[in-house]
């Protein structure tokens, strides 16, 4: 009997699987890039589960949809795959977004989907350093980002399969509206940050006299403060 393949035999597939890819356009290794990110943020469940050339396929067509993106645009889709229009098949409903990389976003999804019955059997969801050109296209993918470098995430969610198309374009819609809710709401969340900490170093900077309440009342404030902060 033929057990599972260890982790590093499904790495060195994989690694394989990519480095076979035929063309040697610049096009080409940039989404080869981006495979390898999902490749990454994927478990060997995942990887066991279907043919790596299926998730092959399904990752290159992530990148040829996500390779152009206007500045500050934020790209949903979600489709039912096939072969002949994606390059794989898959009995699940596929939703996917790329946007510029912020907190929060990949919980708010997640909860939105629960709440609309159509929560996700699979999420996979690699921040990418990209580059893109003044027309928004991809010029450079890293899925190793380093400091300093612009990121973008990138989320893949398998969802039980809607076969009504007005079904999958109202989780769209909704989905769209969260993304673009949470980005305005956390526009300024480094601000506040940074407006937090300076209060938390500050509270106690009185010059009046201090008397025991009014110091444990500073230090719970502060107490709040740095939750805030490092939560």
């Amino acid at each position: 009997m033929t057990g599972s393949p260890s982790p590093q035999a499904l790495q060195q597939s994989v690694d394989g699987l990519l480095a076979n890819i035929g063309s040697s356009s610049r096009t080409t290794q940039l989404w080869r890039e981006l495979a390898r990110a999902f490749f990454s943020r994927s478990d060997d469940g995942y990887l066991e589960g279907r043919e790596l050339d299926d998730q092959l396929q399904q990752w290159l067509d992530f990148a040829e949809w996500a390779d152009i993106r206007r500045d500050g645009e934020v790209s949903v889709r979600i489709f039912n795959p096939s072969k002949k229009t994606n390059g794989y098949a898959l009995d699940r409903t596929i939703l996917q977004t790329c946007m510029p990389d912020q907190p929060f976003i990949f919980d708010s999804i997640q909860l939105l989907l629960q709440t609309l019955s159509v929560a996700p059997l699979r999420c996979i969801h690699p921040i990418v350093g990209v580059n893109r050109s003044s027309q928004g296209r991809m010029e450079s993918v890293n899925p190793r980002p380093v400091p300093g470098e612009p990121l973008e995430s990138m989320m893949h969610f398998e969802l039980p399969r809607l076969k009504n198309a007005s079904q999958r374009k109202a989780v769209e819609q909704a989905v769209l509206a969260r993304l673009e809710r949470v980005r305005i709401v956390v526009s300024d969340h480094q601000s506040m940050r940074e407006r937090a900490k300076w209060l938390a170093g500050h509270l106690s900077d009185e010059t009046a006299e201090v008397t025991q309440d009014h110091f444990r009342l500073v230090t719970l404030a502060q107490k709040f403060l740095h939750w805030l902060i490092d939560d």
